[in-house]
Parts: structure tokens; C-alpha cells; sequence
């Protein structure tokens, strides 16, 4: 399991808005998300296919839990959204599953999605 936090220069109310509206998801993460459902989505990337999607847990304002139907039980995306409230700092936290042969790897992709996430909330 990786567990990394980003400091992102944004409202935590915005950062929500980014890890839960589904069109805003689109922005940054995925190339397409179509909805079967309320709480089913099926994740679309160019030419890695698609992944289908059930969002497993939802704190308004704060988290977003997904379990991809196709991995193992007990393993999910998280986004979660932090403010400490003595600095004021913003974090994205992102939980994920991965081999331990490709945890360097996928750091990397979160660290370019969470760049490409900071871009598009203007958050520079």
C-alpha cells in the first residue's frame, strides 16, 4: 500500500470538488469517466483501457474512496483532503495498491497527476 500527501495551494472545498464531481475528475485523472450508476463508474485511459469503478465511501468535504472491481478485496483509491488547521496547509493524500516492484513507479505517476491536478485548480 502507498500512502503519499502533496501540498496543494488550494481550498480544501475546491480539492473536494476535483476528487468527487465526476466532470471534474475528467480534468486530471482519467480521459473519460462514464457513470453506470450513482456510486458505479468505469475509468477510461488512452490506451490502458478501462477500469470499472465503485465509489465505496464518501466523507462530504474531505474523502473519496474508490474499489476498482477488478482488484483484490480490500483495496481501494483514496483521495483525501487535509487542512492542518494550525499552518492552514493543504494536502492531497492519496492511498493506493500496487506490487512492491512498482511502488517507485506509480509515486511518480501520483506526483505527475498531482502536478497536472495542481495546474488545473490553479494552484501554482
Amino acid at each position: 500500500m502507498l500512502e503519499m500527501e502533496f501540498p496543494i495551494r488550494s481550498s480544501p472545498a475546491i480539492l473536494y470538488d476535483f476528487i468527487s464531481n465526476t466532470s471534474n475528475i475528467t480534468q486530471w485523472f482519467c480521459d473519460d469517466l462514464k457513470t453506470k450508476d450513482k456510486d458505479h463508474y468505469i475509468f477510461i485511459w488512452e490506451g490502458e483501457g478501462s477500469r470499472e469503478v465503485l465509489v465505496e465511501k464518501k466523507i462530504r468535504g474531505k474523502l473519496v474512496r474508490f474499489s476498482y472491481t477488478d482488484s483484490p478485496k480490500g483495496e481501494f483509491l483514496e483521495f483525501e483532503v487535509i487542512k492542518d488547521d494550525l499552518t492552514g496547509d493543504v494536502l492531497m493524500k492519496v492511498t493506493d495498491f500496487c506490487d512492491e516492484d512498482e511502488a517507485e513507479f506509480n509515486q511518480q505517476v501520483w506526483a505527475a497527476d498531482m502536478e497536472h491536478l495542481t495546474s488545473v485548480v490553479g494552484a501554482h
